[in-house]
């Protein structure tokens, strides 16, 4: 029997492609097909907005926040040229220690021009919840676009959106990297998938373009052509010679991206390769355990945390003998229903080839596992179950209605405890000392948690548990040298300076070069009248992190005083460059130009920092003065009027006023 096109239309596989418009539809009818996934992608994107809102109030300060984002000149003076800067260090970066990631710094500026600081994080948040909603958005039309089914693609985006684990890369600024990485990985996929349907170049070379910008963001999306091979066994069908060929730019822009990661990494940090330090059968070991501990956290997130700790990589631990026998479960498994269906080798494939760069294989980071790595490769897992729900919401309608009811309610349950539990990992967020109690709380062995626990104390002034916390940490680790300068600090507020002193030279003992701890004992030997040594101790400082703006400054102030005013001058010249709101440093550079002779630098310098501080009285009275050594005695009194009325105590200008 003839079949009818209706009844073929019927049978065609739910992972087939939704069918190409076809010539002469009605303008209306090719507008309602648009209108409803995008109805849909909205619908998901906005329950994912709402349940995420309250992360624009969180105040948190996550590890590297603090060095990274808000101690870095570059991020924190927003400028096109300090744009270009960070676009044109490709190999070595003179304001991170890390990879080439220039458009997660540029956009990270750009929220510090719209007023984000360390006391203000919702412009950041607000950024990184617009790109989470967005993601979300393009989930659902990427499923779409491979499945046909609304009901699968919307039902998929929305377990996605809403997944616990997907707090954490909103949540922590530095983070940035993940959401906008995923953004453009999902449009290289987008267009990727659109040039397989309608062979139109500008789609490839939109895809291509995605990726490079991708990579751009975070260097972890360099598998994605091979994952792309992926997709082209399957859903999309269409592996051949031909289509390997169409890799070939990619895997080109991704081998170029690996190599500069690597460089630009080795440079500004250490690279570590596996099986460096523990030995071949560890690091197998390693890899197995995090790729079993990252699908146990997708199916069932609790525990969360900023920080884990790497139980002992043997057999003989039960953790580790668990997790390897799941990996070994679940590939077989895979494997067994392989022929009937290849959606869950291909989807685990996907996922693990993703996540493969942040699971020890090569060393780049101190972090052994964080939620933030599964953001990106969970696209893999969401394919297999956009497909499976396919078979229960194909495009041309519902087929069995006694197994779809409770198949959506139990869907929709699920998501609604996973808005539950979001929600709650959201107010572990709301700030600092929230975040690490419960980090502490989970990994009471880990000296990093302690240590950021000890610092969101020392901010409340809290000195005495912020000093208990430092010292757990450096007993917990010995060679933490962060714990130990931190450590130092807290003696040196409490004015114990010889034990401030032991723990910076004990931090120096392990880290030799650390830039605070020489900036930090320069600092206890200026207040000791100790010039000469605190001068070395920030050049020190400098030639371990050459933009350290605080020791430019210090080391300007002590060449001053040496009356070393040319050197002086450079070093108060580069603070000023890093950070144009030193108020302190206008006045000395102003004085160390007006010394040798330079007296219109001088008011220069001065009119600049009363810009930037206008009611800052010691400037107008310096720059009256440097006024009235030119002979302009009219300015001159303006300015040292101005000084009395900001401050009428002060006696220098009422000085100079009475004897002029």
């Amino acid at each position: 029997m003839v079949r009818s096109p209706k009844h073929k239309q019927q049978n065609r596989s739910a992972s087939e492609p939704p069918d190409r418009p076809t010539q002469g539809r009605s303008f209306a009818t090719a507008l309602g097909e648009f209108a409803r996934p995008l109805a849909v992608a909205l619908l998901a994107a906005l329950v994912v907005l709402v349940t995420y809102w309250p992360v624009l109030r969180c105040q948190a300060i996550c590890f590297d926040d603090e060095q990274f984002l808000f101690g870095n000149p570059y991020l924190m003076n927003p400028s096109w040229s300090g744009a270009g800067s960070i676009l044109g260090e490709v190999c070595h970066s003179a304001s991170i220690k890390g990879y080439y990631e220039p458009l997660t710094l540029i956009s990270l500026m750009a929220d510090v021009a719209l007023g984000g600081r360390a006391d203000n994080l919702a412009p950041f948040h607000r950024t990184s919840l617009a790109l989470h909603v967005a993601n979300t958005f393009l989930v659902v039309l990427l499923m779409y676009q491979v499945f046909g089914s609304l009901w699968s693609a919307g039902l998929v985006g929305l377990l996605f959106g809403l997944h616990p684990m997907t707090v954490e890369p909103v949540a922590w600024v530095w983070e940035r990297k993940t959401p906008l990485a995923m953004l453009l990985a999902l449009a290289c996929l987008i267009f990727y998938v659109r040039y397989t349907r309608r062979r139109r170049w500008t789609a490839y070379l939109a895809s291509l373009v995605m990726f490079v910008l991708a990579v751009m963001s975070k260097p972890t999306a360099v598998p994605l052509p091979l994952a792309l091979l992926l997709l082209d066994y399957w859903p999309l069908k269409r592996l051949s010679l031909r289509a390997v060929i169409e890799k070939i730019p990619f895997l080109a822009v991704a081998l170029v991206s690996g190599i500069v990661t690597i460089i630009s990494t080795a440079n500004n940090a250490e690279v570590k390769m596996i099986g460096g330090d523990s030995g071949p059968v560890s690091a197998v070991l390693r890899v197995g355990y995090l790729a079993a501990f990252y699908l146990g956290k997708v199916v069932w997130p609790a525990r969360l945390s900023p920080y884990y700790e790497l139980p002992a990589l043997s057999l003989a631990n039960p953790a580790v003998l668990a997790a390897i026998m799941t990996l070994v479960i679940v590939a077989a498994t895979a494997i067994v229903l392989f022929r009937r269906t290849p959606a869950p080798a291909m989807g685990l494939g996907f996922f693990f080839l993703l996540i493969s760069p942040t699971l020890g294989i090569v060393g780049y980071s101190w972090v052994v596992a964080s939620d933030k790595y599964a953001y990106l490769p969970a696209i893999g897992l969401l394919f297999p179950a956009a497909a499976g729900l396919a078979m229960l919401f194909p495009r041309d309608g519902v087929r069995n209605r006694r197994v779809v009811a409770p198949a959506l309610a139990a869907i929709l349950a699920i998501a609604a405890v996973q808005a539950f539990v979001t929600r709650q990992q959201i107010q572990r967020w709301r700030d600092t000392e929230t975040l690490f109690g419960h980090a502490v709380a989970l990994a009471p062995n880990g000296a990093v948690v302690h240590n950021c626990l000890g610092i969101a104390l020392g901010k409340q002034s809290r000195i005495e548990e912020a000093t208990e916390r430092f010292i757990e940490a450096t007993r917990l680790n010995p060679g933490y040298v962060e714990a130990h300068c931190n450590l130092g600090n807290a003696y040196m507020l409490k004015g114990q300076h010889d034990k401030a002193t032991q723990s910076y030279e004990e931090a120096l003992r392990h880290d030799p070069h650390h830039p605070a701890a020489h900036y930090n004992l320069g600092l206890l030997l200026a207040r000791d009248g100790q010039s000469d040594g605190a001068i070395r101790r920030y050049r020190e400082a400098i030639r371990a992190r050459p933009h350290y703006t605080d020791a430019h400054y210090r080391l300007g102030v002590e060449l001053m005083r040496k009356r070393d005013f040319a050197n002086a001058e450079v070093h108060l010249h580069e603070a000023i460059t890093l950070n144009p709101g030193l108020g302190m440093a206008y006045g000395f550079l102003g004085t160390a130009q007006a010394a040798q002779g330079d007296l219109d630098g001088a008011i220069r310098t001065y009119r600049q920092g009363l810009r930037i501080f206008p009611s800052d009285p010691d400037l107008h009275c310096a720059l009256g003065e440097s006024y009235a050594s030119k002979g302009l005695t009219a300015d001159a009194r303006r300015e040292w009027t101005e000084t009395l009325r900001l401050n009428p105590n002060h006696r220098q200008a009422a000085r100079y006023l009475a004897g002029e």
